[in-house]
């Protein structure tokens, strides 16, 4: 298991073949992600995969960060313009990719996301309104977002766009949950 914090900032849409530039959070997952590959050429079957920000069932990491006392005040927040991207993944369809990926080729490394890539803004205003705030939104530095939640700010902040191609072109992977706006405007 990954998770695809591990690119960084992506400036733009990429695969699993883009350069890593993980915030300090995730940076002992390269490591970790090598060794467990190497056991590839050693016999083994390692496959990876490196899922985007859970949605959907309970207990989803992305909750953190809209717990904020901002939510409190009637707002839901994000970090600076709010124009970064957010990777997601449906937590069900994640579940199908692990499934999928016991038949993927040894030394195989799949991103884990719907290739919707919202805004962070567009999912705060989402989030507000399943919350019932009526799309009240407040932006925060990331000063601010760090000590309210710690160094996980700045994973939170990263502008991620991840296409989901390889998993779909080798797998046959596709995410059946493609409206994650919707489905966090519903609560």
């Amino acid at each position: 298991m990954g998770g695809s914090w591990v690119y960084g900032n992506t400036g733009g849409v990429v695969d699993e073949t883009a350069p890593w530039d993980p915030p300090a959070l995730v940076a002992w997952r390269q490591p970790v992600e090598k060794a467990v590959l190497d056991r590839a050429a050693s016999g083994g079957r390692p496959v990876i995969v490196q899922p985007g920000l859970l949605y959907g069932g309970e207990n989803r990491l992305i909750e953190a960060f809209f717990t904020d006392p901002g939510r409190k005040a009637g707002r839901v927040s994000y970090i600076g313009d709010g124009a970064n991207h957010w990777a997601l993944v449906h937590i069900d369809d994640l579940a199908e990719l692990y499934v999928a990926a016991l038949r993927a080729e040894a030394g195989s490394v799949y991103v884990g996301v719907d290739g919707i890539n919202p805004s962070a803004k567009d999912v705060a205003v989402a989030v507000s309104h399943g919350a019932g705030l009526h799309g009240e939104v407040a932006s925060i530095t990331v000063e601010q977002a760090r000590r309210e939640m710690g160094p996980v700010a700045d994973a939170f902040a990263l502008d991620q766009q991840l296409t989901p191609a390889r998993a779909r072109a080798d797998l046959g992977w596709v995410p059946a949950h493609t409206d994650p706006l919707s489905e966090f405007a519903k609560g």
